[in-house]
């Protein structure tokens, strides 16, 4: 068990490392950096992006399950991955961790509500902050294994974080944070 979690916090590790990275070349070079170090790895890009997945095959008979403690307990290790220069940014975002989505939203893995910071005006005070939602049922339903889940989360949450700072779908897909 101690090799897993030593394995983990390395994975962890490596990723902060690549995305800072990533960060501080701005977004067009990290983005082709990401790109080449995972290549140049033979890694496949993060979450489902990497595999192919049939269109209700997450819904049928895969599902592995945390506890919600343990489940929090991911989503704080993931937020781990957010390079430590935009760790200030998130000082006004409520990370939430709900059991399903709405019903309006379907089986959405994560949810951002709020105003982009690329959005921001100078003089906007509205005070209310920003709420990022991480929904363990759809992620425990997609998942099979425990790796798979901590995997989904991680990627979950960055992604939802990257819309807070104006990042959209389609360029989160370019990276692999899809």
């Amino acid at each position: 068990m101690w090799s897993r979690l030593r394995s983990r916090r390395e994975h962890i590790t490596a990723a902060r490392k690549r995305l800072g990275r990533a960060a501080a070349a701005g977004p067009a070079v990290g983005a082709e950096l990401l790109r080449v170090e995972m290549r140049e790895k033979g890694a496949r890009p993060p979450g489902p992006i990497g595999r192919v997945r049939e269109s209700l095959s997450f819904m049928s008979a895969r599902s592995f399950r945390l506890t919600p403690e343990q489940f929090d307990a991911a989503v704080e290790e993931a937020l781990e991955l957010i390079p430590e220069q935009f760790q200030q940014a998130l000082n006004n975002i409520a990370i939430l961790v709900e059991p399903e989505p709405p019903l309006d939203e379907g089986e959405v893995l994560g949810l951002y509500d709020g105003v982009p910071l690329t959005e921001w005006a100078a003089d906007d005070a509205t005070g209310l902050p920003g709420r990022i939602y991480v929904f363990q049922g759809p992620l425990e339903r997609m998942c099979d294994s425990r790796d798979d889940l901590l995997e989904e989360i991680a990627v979950t949450v960055v992604h939802e974080v990257a819309h807070h700072f104006g990042i959209g779908d389609e360029r989160l897909h370019e990276l692999g944070w899809g």
